[in-house]
């Protein structure tokens, strides 16, 4: 994980039960990518 100039990245994730959400962002994307601004409700848990 980096934090650098206001930008989170993120390397290694995996998705677990978001076929739903996946599938939402997927169908949306196209009407999303024409927004000036664009937010996504995330959350990150850490398993060792």
């Amino acid at each position: 994980m980096e934090l650098n100039d206001n930008k989170l990245k993120l390397y290694d994730l995996s998705v677990v039960n978001g076929c739903q959400s996946l599938n939402t962002i997927q169908s949306c994307s196209e009407t999303i990518k024409k927004l000036d601004e664009k937010y996504v409700l995330f959350r990150f848990y850490e398993i060792p």
